[in-house]
């Protein structure tokens, strides 16, 4: 989360900035982006280049341009709809030699200047005592106050992480875009999350910054989140961060970091985290290859989809049993997310999609690799369940506040009168809860016997 609030406000802060020689972090530590940028790199003429998207006036028109990339676009890049123009507008791509098929990666100029005069600062420098109402962007001295109090060995870790960023966010951007296939896709999720708790006590002081980041959420009234909003969004925020259960939401992600810290198997030094992402691996491998044969099966006979529908590598099976478990007497667009039709009718149909996926012979005699025991043992946590239930209560009973709802002092119009009195009975419906363990769970409530899990 603080990844994205950081990476964020780089282009904001970014705007209106000077340009001037290098970069150099000096105290900031990290990459030196000073003289001596490049060092070792020769972007001369003769040593290298840059890469060229063109311009309008050197003979190549538009059209002809995004053909060519167009065509030798990589996979992911395609699927979500970026382009190298798109690209370099956060980063600059370099050969490291002229003749040399590796390249170096860097956040753009622009960025780079936000993250030297803005964001490092705040996020490395300031400190309550320091910190005013006017020199703080990102954070406010509420959560910076926070921030202080976190343990002597983990107080540093939002400087470290956004430190991070700025070292390795360019090359994880850059390896995301250009895989080439979903499974290389998370590949680099994996790479670059171990990377991360390896290298920052994430396990301790993850939890711990976390734990704080959600005591300052509450209270947040930071200059960058009233810059971007006007004054009537800015209190619609603050009013659903002081009531929505924060506490909650913390402990649910307390428990996921918790239990992807665990050790994968009793002898062994793998984390759960491992484990998780090679069962994402495998699940990535067969949605590359449903999404290669989907024509296949949309189009073929009864026969033809019936054996596409039995194969094991394949989501098939999962998708059909996905549109077989729908109401369609049920107008998904029409029913508000509070309605228990609408939530009853989805998780019925997830539900249906995880139990065909993990429990139906022969496949199932195979997906013990898809729910690995550490896995397991942090989805049957019920304290997991039951702060998720609060925080999503509590969403529900979020007050809709406007001038418009009040007729005379502390009294609503009937309208809003029967909206808050119909959200503050509001209690999650079991069957709710039910079909949501059994879409999240899915290995441990087969019908017959439960999928036995992998060490």
């Amino acid at each position: 989360m603080l990844f994205v609030i950081v990476f964020a406000a780089l282009a904001v802060a970014s705007l209106g900035q000077d340009e001037y020689g290098g970069y150099d972090y000096g105290d900031y530590g990290g990459y030196d982006y000073g003289e001596d940028f490049g060092e070792g790199y020769d972007y001369s003429e003769d040593g290298g280049e840059a890469f060229d998207y063109g311009s309008e006036d050197d003979g190549y028109s538009d059209y002809d341009r995004y053909e060519d990339e167009w065509s030798s676009m990589p996979q992911m890049m395609e699927w979500l709809t970026v382009d190298y123009r798109d690209l370099s507008e956060v980063l600059e791509t370099r050969k490291k030699t002229h003749h040399d098929s590796d390249h170096t990666h860097t956040w753009t100029e622009e960025i780079l200047n936000a993250a030297k005069n803005k964001v490092l600062p705040e996020m490395c420098n300031q400190t309550a005592d320091t910190c005013n109402l006017y020199n703080s962007f990102l954070l406010d001295c509420h959560c910076v106050e926070v921030f202080d109090k976190m343990s002597e060995q983990c107080r540093s870790l939002k400087c470290d992480l956004t430190k991070h960023l700025m070292d390795h966010g360019p090359r994880a951007f850059y390896d995301f875009l250009h895989a080439e296939s979903i499974k290389d896709a998370v590949e680099v999720v994996h790479r670059e999350l171990k990377l991360v708790f390896s290298s920052h006590n994430f396990c301790k002081c993850g939890r711990e910054l976390v734990k704080s980041f959600f005591k300052c959420a509450r209270f947040y009234h930071g200059n960058g989140l009233m810059s971007a909003m006007d004054c009537y969004e800015f209190n619609m925020v603050q009013t659903y961060l002081r009531n929505v259960d924060l506490d909650a939401l913390g402990a649910v992600w307390d428990k996921l970091i918790g239990g992807m810290c665990d050790k994968a198997k009793k002898k062994g030094d793998n984390m759960c985290l491992d484990s998780v992402f090679e069962a994402l691996k495998e699940v990535a491998g067969m949605v590359g290859g449903t999404i290669e044969d989907f024509s296949q099966w949309e189009d073929g006979s009864d026969k033809e989809k019936r054996k596409l529908e039995g194969r094991c590598d394949r989501l098939f099976g999962p998708i059909q049993a996905f549109i077989d478990a729908g109401d369609d007497d049920i107008d998904i667009e029409y029913y508000n997310a509070t309605y228990q039709d609408f939530w009853s009718t989805t998780l019925n149909r997830t539900s249906a999609f995880m139990d065909n996926l993990y429990c139906k012979w022969p496949c199932k005699k195979d997906r013990g690799s898809l729910y690995p025991c550490c896995l397991k043992r942090m989805l049957n946590d019920d304290s997991f369940y039951a702060n998720l239930e609060r925080f999503l209560t509590s969403i529900v009973k979020l007050p809709v506040v406007g001038s418009g709802m009040w007729e005379n002092y502390a009294e609503l119009d009937r309208w809003s009168e029967h909206r808050v009195e119909q959200a503050m009975k509001f209690k999650m419906p079991e069957n709710i809860i039910d079909l949501f363990k059994r879409t999240v769970n899915a290995g441990n409530h087969c019908k017959n016997r439960s999928l036995r899990c992998s060490n």
